[in-house]
């Protein structure tokens, strides 16, 4: 990987390991990294037993999209990663799930029952299993109430932030005869208040991983309700502003390296979340536990007749008439929003007819978009910016 050349030459003693001292000043890597060396950061020597190799890009919670590659192999781990996980947290392979996790595409089917399992396939049995069905963003809370409601007993696999106005909904509406036998939550902060609720109000259990689609499942929650980090596939690092490493307990930066993907290793990867290594866990796991503080969130966009839609937009589909280094989309009023974003290409190379267009057919609505260009856009406590903002709420 010729990025990691330079950096890596000076930390390596002597028969190729790497001194401890040496790897606490290793320069952090960070998304921009990844879009302005992208080539560079590609492995030119991919061993044939990790498989084929496939582009990943995620949707820009922190503001700044990224693609990575990612061998078989390492979509191989995360299946296994996942499979501890359901068995960490007891969920059942014969119940079915119901998936509400990104706006439609094409070539995917949506209310329709898909006929094969949505556990990795040796944790399911080889006949009743359960199967699983997808909803798509937008989609009114109430309306996906109403389609989990004719499930019967289901798990129910989502964002927190559209977990959070389910939840919600269901209660202000008085919503009976819902039978979830958990929420599965991904991508985003899961706050204690969320896990109270969701048992009042759903008499469920939220079960939780750590992930990026830029890495890999971080970490995963257990049965006692900690995450702890999936050590065989990524180190964690935490970090004081200096770059020296946190003790146990000490709050800092989250920063990563992938393990097990050779197409393209991250090494001491800024994920843009703070949190600290705890201690022991009640469950008896020794993975370590991760405890985050702030992590990426999302809030729900509520409009001028009540309705309310999970902001889960991209602008990846615009990428050709509308490439941006970094953006923001913001709710400024009821009916209003206002794209913020960097760009290296002029007003007169972007396309901002098309994506306003895209805005509005996402949101089923025809909202005012106002765009505002940044050099530099300003970033929150973690590092990050935040992707979706909802501002002037007394108004909105």
């Amino acid at each position: 990987m010729p990025f990691y050349r330079e950096r890596l030459s000076a930390a390596f003693a002597a028969g190729c390991d790497i001194e401890s001292s040496a790897w606490a000043q290793f320069p952090v890597l960070t998304r921009a990294d990844l879009v302005e060396h992208f080539e560079s950061l590609k492995s030119t020597a991919v061993p044939a037993a990790h498989g084929e190799v496939k582009a990943f890009s995620t949707s820009g919670t922190s503001g700044v999209p990224v693609t990575v590659l990612k061998t078989a192999l390492a979509g191989r781990m995360e299946l296994a990663m996942m499979g501890r996980f359901y068995r960490w947290v007891g969920v059942d392979p014969t119940c079915r799930l119901v998936m509400v996790r990104a706006a439609a595409h094409p070539k995917l089917s949506y209310m329709a029952q898909e006929e094969e399992p949505w556990v990795p396939g040796w944790m399911a049995p080889e006949t009743n299993f359960g199967t699983y069905s997808r909803l798509a963003y937008p989609m009114r809370l109430s309306d996906q109430l109403d389609y989990v409601r004719h499930q019967g007993s289901v798990y129910l696999n989502t964002q927190p932030s559209n977990a959070m106005g389910l939840i919600a909904v269901a209660e202000q509406d008085s919503v009976s005869g819902i039978d979830l036998k958990g929420i599965i939550t991904l991508g985003e902060y899961v706050s204690a208040q969320m896990r109270r609720d969701a048992e009042r109000v759903f008499g469920c259990p939220v079960f939780d991983t750590y992930s990026a689609n830029d890495v890999c499942t971080i970490a995963s929650q257990c049965a006692c309700g900690s995450l702890h980090v999936n050590a065989e596939c990524v180190r964690v690092d935490i970090l004081r502003p200096d770059g020296s490493p946190c003790d146990d307990g000490e709050e800092g930066r989250v920063v990563l390296t992938t393990l097990i993907n050779a197409a393209m290793p991250l090494i001491r990867y800024d994920i843009g979340d703070i949190g600290y290594i705890g201690g022991p866990c009640p469950c008896g796991l020794t993975l370590p536990r991760l405890v985050l503080t702030v992590g990426r969130q999302r809030r729900l966009f509520r409009f001028s007749d009540g309705t309310e839609i999970a902001p889960i937009f991209s602008l990846e589909k615009f990428a050709s008439g509308f490439p941006v280094v970094q953006w923001q989309l913001a709710q400024v009023g009821p009916e209003a929003l206002e794209l913020r974003f960097s760009s290296r290409a002029g007003d007169g190379e972007l396309d901002f007819e098309g994506v306003t267009k895209g805005v509005r057919e996402y949101f089923q609505r025809p909202v005012s978009v106002a765009y505002r260009r940044y050099t530099h856009m300003q970033v929150g406590p973690g590092g990050k910016i935040d992707q979706f903002v909802r501002e002037d709420e007394a108004g909105v």
